[in-house]
């Protein structure tokens, strides 16, 4: 199972997402994760909820 990723891969799982700052995202199977809404840098994605 795909619980994380980075900035321009596929999600394979939907749901939330965080960064190591914290900062939150919804993401939908399919999406594109996006690059950190702080820093416009490419970045890591977590799922943190169940």
């Amino acid at each position: 199972m795909e619980n994380r990723g980075k900035t321009g891969e596929l999600v394979v799982n939907a749901g939330v997402y965080q960064n190591k700052y914290g900062k939150k995202v919804t993401l939908a199977a399919n999406d594109v994760f996006p690059p950190c809404p702080l820093k416009g840098a490419p970045i890591e994605w977590e799922k943190v909820d169940k």
